[in-house]
């Protein structure tokens, strides 16, 4: 799958990631919107944010939403194809 990757202070890149493993009591969400949050600003512009500064390469976009594409055998209160508009980190 596509991610943007931040390496260092203006340098974003689109790269290939593995997918993450689907694990009890999660969700797979297929990413249909995604917003821009003022600490990815921060982590691209500056190297990092608050007390939080960037070391390694980070995955950037946390405001997101898409429909549930999988969901893990414990999970029942969610189906495939319904809409999930909660922020999720991946």
């Amino acid at each position: 799958m596509k991610a943007v990757v931040l390496h260092g202070v203006n340098d974003l890149r689109v790269e290939d990631v593995p997918e993450p493993e689907l694990v009890p009591g999660s969700v797979k969400i297929r990413v249909e919107f995604g917003g821009i949050c003022g600490s990815d600003l921060h982590y691209w512009r500056h190297g990092g944010a608050g007390t939080s500064i960037v070391r390694e390469p980070i995955v950037l976009g946390h405001e997101i939403a898409g429909r549930i594409v999988d969901i893990a055998g414990d999970v029942s209160d969610v189906e495939p194809g319904e809409k999930d508009y909660q922020y999720v980190a991946l």
